[in-house]
């Protein structure tokens, strides 16, 4: 992991350790139907409190580690 994604992800603050799909949306710079896409294909984890889906910061954190370095062969 590179030392500025290793910086930019302890500094990023996410109040309670979960967000919603807007606040991860947000967090990530994408948008609702990729994130909704990546849940359904299992790469990111989505919790449940009743009705509310939150995403934890350590889920948020590993997907973003998980995709892949722009220009290198996956």
């Amino acid at each position: 992991m590179s030392p500025h994604l290793a910086a930019d992800l302890s500094q990023s603050v996410i109040p309670g350790g979960a967000m919603t799909i807007a606040e991860f949306c947000a967090w990530a710079r994408i948008g609702r139907t990729m994130a909704y896409a990546e849940i359904k294909a299992g790469r990111l984890a989505l919790r449940k409190a009743g009705a509310k889906s939150l995403i934890t910061r350590d889920a948020a954190e590993a997907w973003l580690r998980s995709l892949p370095v722009a220009g290198t062969a996956s």
